[in-house]
């Protein structure tokens, strides 16, 4: 066993290879201040990790074995339950064993710190590890059992044995196919993806961490030498964060051996180094010298060749025997070499992006890693489409011919000064066929005539036009902003705000630079980008946009611009939404009401948008505690919504489950579950079973469901409805607050108030993010809450959230709304179970129930 001085050598030497270049003299100041001998010995290993660097067994390991001249277990030793067969494998900190579980029958990998090593360094990285493999379950990774301590103290813990041979060697014994080969290493993806969203980097992925199992199951093995990226730690600048460069050094990043920090773009440029060797049977490069500074050189500078290249060439042998696959090119060179790019920030975003990409490539879709040229999406869209397609395939392919015409048309109107009314007519007809290409997926009845409610998928045509056009009409700043534009309009129809309020701006500046600020086209295009920001969920950025573009279409219109009135009865109808979404409900009828002053001028198609702000006239009266103004103009906007020619739409189907949400909060179930199937088949037709509109009538059913008694099936609905809605929306969206609050409640008069306890509280953070404290829509949540605390007697916490919640809900909505007295009834219900004498005051504010139609 070593002495306690080669034991003090050992530790400093670990602590010291994981410290910063920068820092390490500091560090050994201090640790070695009164033992200079101690210091030399700590620098020579040092020194020695340095020049041996790319070893296949790293300095560190042969620095620790060299200091532990240790022996191991032998056949049949036993620690606890397990039964040693044999030593499979070691590392500088411990041995890992072939172990028998005698109790459950198993086989099983037994990993333990070496005899020798155990001091409080070695445990606590060895307790790192296991801390690392713990939080890692999925079936790709090989699983930890458990852990324990021996008799003598020494660590140890019992992992998953993998009985499997390496990719590598796999897909060459089976001579698999390319995509074969893809799918297992989507696998392997899959699993370094996981371990990612854990804040875990690998950082050792090679063909001998990834067995392939008898049954084709693909396992990750080796998570010794993983990075944890904990934020707290790396933004305290916590030394233990930056590793030692200790790596195989054919699959290591550049900024690996370069000793710069680790992230997950490293371990995306060791899977593409994987790709790149189950593709070719080869590696990227040649490293023929164990010298640190060629090593270096050949990684960080040297370009790989194309894998096409590769497996072309004669030449091509690896040494596994591994037999060429079928050539190819194009996709898959490309996939391979973004992932090997030598800036991290070049390559692939994430792992799941570069298995996203292989699948792109599989299914015959178009890749993120190609270069953007029209001629390569259009080739991809036509190759998907050969059968049934023709028309969407010829409308990608004129959509490309109508951006070159539109560039060209441009670039000429530069060169011709005089012909510039001619070129722009032509530019005004380009965009208004983009916008009949591109908003053919709007199911509304703002789409144009034709397929509506037929989605194209085009938004491989969109990125390709807005990359063309960013380089192509750089010096021709109002077409750029044109087509900016109308690129922004298309992404904020498909739900993708982020993309929209990006473009949507680069557009504003684009114009400002030709018509200055106060310009319809600039104005237009702010109100499109706060539309933008309110959809995505920033109301404070949309107001300042809507109020600007408010005050020009209000003067223009003052001033006999009969042009500008549906333009000022639209911002009128958006600022009605947002005022009712900020709370101010009073703010949102004068709007709506300012509008309606125009409805006669609009006929036919047009008039949709007066059925929209009917809707928003009622919801605001049903803030004020109006449920019969409400109701009133509810029914208003269904009529005319339904008066509209043509098959029913998006807007009539959003419009009728509106109002029988309300007549379900009135009581009126049967007239209330009429209208919601109604609405619901509009729906599924239109935009299936997932769309958030569906889903929210879903959850109206849910309700009706479980007030009309029907408890299991209510609470069954609800569930399929929060499950649907969490699948498709990210966490706190606030559409998301309604079938959690739904289940919620539900739970909680179903006697299982803890479960509902805890979906309520999320549906409250939800709609306290969402709207101001005091709307009762938070207080409608809240009071659940309360509801659901009194079930499991947490009286404390209870009855204040039951009485402000009361409060609330009877300022805005008045005390005869059935959610201010069913908030009442909820403070009776805790009082006389509490046997309180305020019970009987607040009974008395009860109001007679109102009549229910079943």
């Amino acid at each position: 066993m070593p002495n306690e001085r080669t034991v003090r050598v050992a530790e400093l030497f670990k602590s010291a290879a994981e410290c910063p270049e920068d820092e390490r003299s500091i560090f050994l100041d201090k640790a070695c201040a009164a033992d200079p001998d101690l210091r030399e010995a700590v620098e020579s290993l040092l020194e020695f990790n340095e020049q041996s660097l790319f070893l296949k067994q790293p300095a560190l390991d042969l620095a620790a074995e060299s200091l532990t001249k240790s022996g191991g277990l032998a056949t049949d030793d036993r620690i606890d339950n397990y039964r040693i067969i044999s030593r499979i494998g070691s590392g500088g900190m411990g041995d890992v064993y072939l172990a028998e579980d005698v109790e459950l029958d198993r086989k099983v990998a037994l990993k333990l710190v070496r005899r020798g090593m155990s001091t409080e360094d070695v445990i606590r990285r060895f307790r790192y590890e296991e801390r690392i493999l713990a939080g890692l379950n999925h079936p790709n990774i090989a699983q930890l059992y458990g852990g324990g301590v021996t008799e003598d103290e020494i660590p140890f813990f019992i992992m998953e044995y993998v009985d499997g041979i390496r990719i590598d060697q796999y897909c060459a014994d089976h001579n698999l196919s390319i995509t074969v080969r893809l799918e297992l290493f989507r696998k392997v993806c899959s699993a370094v993806e996981f371990a990612h969203q854990h804040l875990i980097v690998h950082r050792d992925i090679k063909p001998s961490n990834i067995l392939i199992t008898k049954e084709g199951e693909t396992k990750l093995l080796d998570f010794g030498i993983a990075k944890l990226l904990d934020p707290d730690r790396l933004a305290a600048g916590d030394p233990t964060i930056t590793i030692a460069r200790v790596m195989t050094p054919d699959y290591a990043s550049p900024e690996h051996v370069r000793g710069e920090a680790i992230t997950t773009a490293s371990d995306v440029y060791s899977l593409g180094v994987l790709l790149y060797e189950l593709l070719t049977g080869t590696r990227p490069y040649r490293i023929t010298s164990n010298r640190p500074e060629e090593i270096v050189r050949v990684i960080t500078t040297q370009e790989p060749e194309r894998p096409s290249k590769v497996v072309a060439s004669a030449s091509c042998r690896g040494s596994t025997g591994w037999k060429p696959v079928p050539h190819f090119r194009g996709d898959l060179d490309n996939i391979v070499l973004m992932a090997l790019r030598k800036e991290p920030q070049r390559r692939y975003g994430s792992v799941a992006q570069f298995s996203d990409d292989i699948r792109r490539h599989l299914e015959g879709r178009p890749i993120t890693a190609h270069r953007d040229t029209i001629g390569y999406r259009t080739s991809k869209f036509i190759a998907r489409h050969k059968i049934g397609v023709a028309a969407a395939a010829a409308a990608v392919v004129a959509l490309f011919g109508g951006i070159i015409a539109f560039a060209w048309e441009a670039s000429l109107a530069s060169a011709q000064r005089d012909k510039a009314v001619v070129e722009r007519n032509k530019e005004e007809r380009l965009s208004g066929f983009l916008n009949t290409v591109l908003f053919s997926s709007d199911p509304g009845w703002y789409a144009p005539a034709g397929e509506r409610g037929q989605p194209l998928t085009l938004e491989e045509a969109v990125e390709a036009a807005a990359q063309r056009s960013s380089k192509e009409l750089a010096d021709q700043p109002d077409t750029l902003g044109k087509l900016q534009r109308t690129i922004g309009m298309s992404y904020r129809n498909r739900g993708r705000y982020d993309l929209a309020a990006k473009y949507l701006g680069w557009s504003i500046d684009n114009y400002r630079k030709v018509y200055g600020d106060n310009h319809s086209e600039v104005v237009e295009a702010k109100h499109l980008l706060g539309t933008a920001l309110f959809l995505g969920g920033h109301s404070a950025e949309a107001e300042p946009l809507y109020r600007q573009t408010l005050d020009f279409y209000r003067a223009a219109v003052s001033k006999g611009n009969s042009d500008s009135l549906k333009k000022l009865f639209e911002i009128l109808n958006d600022l009605a939404y947002l005022l009712r979404r900020k709370g101010e409900p009073a703010g949102s009828e004068a709007f709506a009401r300012e509008a309606l002053q125009y409805e006669s001028h609009f006929k036919g198609g047009d008039r949709a948008i007066v059925g929209i702000v009917l809707g928003h006239l009622a919801m605001a009266r049903q803030d004020q505690g109006d449920l019969d103004g409400s109701e009133a103009f509810q029914r208003q906007a269904v009529e005319e919504l339904r008066r509209l020619s043509g098959a029913p739409r998006l807007e009539l189907a959003q419009a009728i489950i509106v109002l029988a949400d309300l007549l379900k909060t009135r009581g009126n179930y049967r007239e209330a579950e009429s209208l919601n199937d109604e609405g619901f088949a509009i729906l599924q037709r239109l935009v299936g079973d997932t769309h958030l509109s569906t889903v929210l009538s879903l959850n109206i059913r849910a309700e009706l469901f479980f007030l009309q008694g029907k408890h299991a099936e209510g609470q069954e609905l609800a569930e399929k409805a929060l499950a649907t809605m969490k699948q498709s929306l990210p966490p706190g969206h606030p559409l998301t607050a309604f079938p959690l609050a739904t289940l919620g409640t539900m739970q909680s008069k179903n006697g299982r108030p803890d479960l509902g306890e805890s979906h309520l509280r999320e549906a409250l953070a939800v709609r306290e993010k969402t709207f101001p404290k005091t709307h009762w829509l938070v207080a409608i949540v809240a009071t659940a809450l309360g509801e659901s605390l009194a079930a499991q007697d947490k009286f404390t916490e209870a009855e204040p959230l039951l009485l402000s919640s009361y409060t609330q809900i009877k300022a805005m909505l008045g005390e005869k709304d059935p959610r201010t007295i069913e908030a009442l009834q909820r403070i009776v219900a805790l009082f006389d179970k509490l046997q309180r004498p305020e019970a009987a005051q607040y009974r008395a504010l009860l109001p007679p129930q109102p009549t229910q139609t079943n």
